[in-house]
């Protein structure tokens, strides 16, 4: 699988499963903020080694801001 790919699958089961845990019955919803919290973190490590292994040239500072305040959502979210 390329990075391309792994980005796209990793990013869309953020969104999916935010989305899926906020309709979730009491007790699944943590579960899917917890896949998306970790997806989220996969994205930004996939970041991290585009750019580690000169993928990518550079990193949006916003986009990585973004990751993290996403991540730190979540992970009150699964408190």
């Amino acid at each position: 699988m390329c990075i391309r790919d792994r980005i796209r699958r990793a990013a869309s089961s953020v969104s999916l499963n935010c989305s899926e845990g906020a309709y979730s019955l009491k007790g699944h919803e943590r579960a899917r903020w917890h896949t998306a919290m970790g997806s989220a973190a996969e994205v930004r490590a996939i970041l991290d080694v585009a750019l580690a292994f000169e993928l990518v040239s550079s990193v949006d500072p916003l986009a990585r801001d973004r990751l993290d305040k996403i991540v730190a959502t979540l992970f009150r979210l699964t408190r």
